[in-house]
């Protein structure tokens, strides 16, 4: 976990459930904006994250951007990718104009 999740999310109480959920992927960079107003993706629960990466239905070979609202209520856009045999997960302010997600990054949202 990066240093912005563990600062955001550590402690956060959670417990994992369930949720349908759809992928998109993005198919030029973007920024935060950018995906809000052409890709309108729902929120995702952190115990909804959990539950996702728990019954590995993510594949190992894309990058994956989720918005999650953190322990103070403040959305927070979520990157989640494999590396190494592990599932990296950090998180940035979402929203901000100076960060690009790039073409083929996928958009996790809920149903």
């Amino acid at each position: 976990m990066g240093n912005n999740f563990k600062a955001w999310f550590e402690g956060m109480e959670f417990s994992v459930r369930e949720v349908k959920f759809k992928c998109r992927t993005i198919e030029k960079n973007m920024l935060d904006s950018e995906i809000f107003t052409e890709i309108r993706p729902n929120e995702i629960a952190l115990g909804e994250l959990a539950f996702i990466i728990e019954s590995d239905l993510l594949s190992k070979e894309d990058l994956y951007i989720l918005y999650i609202r953190d322990k103070d209520g403040v959305l927070r856009a979520v990157r989640v990718h494999w590396n190494e045999g592990k599932w990296i997960i950090g998180a940035f302010p979402a929203g901000g104009e100076s960060d690009w997600w790039l073409e083929g990054h996928v958009v996790v949202s809920s149903r």
